[in-house]
């Protein structure tokens, strides 16, 4: 009579530790990373299933946040495996925490062919409470501003925005380089600076609306070419 008694014990004992499993590796499955591999601004249409798939086969930047937003609640990284997006739509604003990441060469996402502003744009990390970055990214020809952030707990490094690649020619977006709205005061998640500090090469000089005073609270500007000026931060372009 002991030996089923053991079984089941057993039994007992392998399902409390595939419970205690699926428990602590649950939050891991919460966050996503989406590569976009295709030009344009053709939608996702596989609902929010997280696949981030066009008509076309690939992820575009669109559909990549159209993913971010689907599959809550991050925080989700989108990737590049293409040096250049021209877009063809405004993007849909961020409503979940990500981060969106050019890589060491800058991946360029423009509004329009140029040269000038073109029609679309601009990056806008919407999500009132969650903490979002914008990283390595060359952003010009918006309509608009190249990046748009709402509230608090944003980071933007090591961008260049309104220049080309190269920094030294004139990409300009119709707006501001960066504009920070409050719709809420803090508190907000305060970003931690980068491990080793970029100098603001660029006097960077966000269009403050709304709450203007607590503007800045948990928004990180940090390390980005130069808005209105080249590379080497002394030249008008």
């Amino acid at each position: 009579m002991y030996v089923p008694h053991r079984r089941v014990s057993d039994r007992i004992a392998v399902s409390f530790l595939v419970a205690a499993f699926l428990t602590v590796t649950a939050p891991g499955a919460l966050a996503a990373t989406f590569t976009v591999n295709e030009d344009g601004s053709a939608t996702d249409l596989t609902g929010g299933t997280g696949a981030c798939a066009t008509t076309n086969g690939g992820c575009s930047l669109h559909a990549a946040i159209q993913s971010v937003n689907a599959q809550a609640p991050g925080p989700h990284t989108i990737l590049f495996s293409i040096a250049k997006v021209t877009l063809a739509a405004n993007l849909p604003p961020i409503q979940i925490p990500v981060t969106i990441d050019g890589g060491g060469s800058r991946t360029e996402i423009v509004g329009g062919p140029g040269p000038g502003p073109g029609a679309f744009g601009s990056i806008i990390l919407g999500n009132p409470t969650g903490a979002s970055t914008v990283r390595n990214l060359v952003i010009g020809y918006m309509s608009g501003a190249g990046i748009s952030i709402i509230d608090g707990g944003k980071t933007v490094q090591n961008c260049y925005i309104g220049t080309d690649t190269t920094g030294t020619v004139a990409h300009p977006n119709s707006g501001a380089g960066i504009t920070i709205t409050m719709t809420a005061l803090g508190p907000y998640p305060v970003p931690a600076p980068p491990p080793v500090q970029p100098p603001d090469i660029s006097a960077v000089q966000p269009t403050l609306v709304g709450h203007a005073s607590d503007a800045a609270l948990g928004n990180l500007i940090s390390g980005n070419q130069a808005l209105g000026v080249d590379i080497s931060g002394e030249r008008a372009v």
